[in-house]
């Protein structure tokens, strides 16, 4: 087995205290031994879409006991983990969830571009929630998944993110 095969491009989605120093998101090669491949959470909207994204918290502690901190928020990482059917979070989920890191549970490289993507699908279901409780569940689908990524290039492109034109839809 080459020594590629054993590792897995993931991404780090940085908190909010991170951030300045690491970007939004940052590239990491995820050796088999990594915690994420037997600690790691599938999140649910992006498993029912098709698309599972495994997600590992760095924290050791937990969120509901630990002093509030908003340097540990992560927007991105709590919109990762909501309930397809609440469009809620878990309340562990919603503070303190500091730095995490994600993957593709199929083990394809996550790009910049892909989980950007993604966590942007899940910012757009979240709005649907608030709309009409209905209207998430006609589009978390596969197919509703992949046309808004399509969607989500195309409109990456005309505002001039060339890094977008790369991307594979569906991802």
């Amino acid at each position: 087995m080459s020594s590629s095969s054993l590792t897995v491009r993931g991404m780090v989605i940085s908190c909010d205290s991170e951030i300045g120093r690491n970007g939004i998101f940052h590239e990491i090669d995820l050796e088999a031994t990594h915690p994420i491949h037997t600690q790691g959470i599938v999140c649910p909207v992006s498993a029912q879409v098709g698309l599972p994204i495994v997600m590992y918290r760095h924290l050791k502690e937990d969120p509901l006991e630990m002093h509030r901190d908003a340097g540990l928020d992560n927007q991105k990482a709590t919109y990762l983990m909501i309930d397809p059917i609440s469009g809620f979070a878990p309340p562990e989920w919603q503070m303190c969830v500091g730095s995490v890191t994600v993957m593709r549970k199929d083990s394809k490289p996550l790009t910049h571009e892909s989980i950007e993507t993604i966590w942007m699908y899940h910012d757009y279901i979240l709005d649907l929630f608030g709309d009409n409780g209905s209207a998430p569940r006609r589009t978390m689908t596969s197919q509703g998944f992949k046309e808004y990524c399509a969607r989500y290039k195309d409109d990456m492109l005309l505002n001039g993110r060339t890094e977008f034109a790369n991307m594979t839809v569906p991802l």
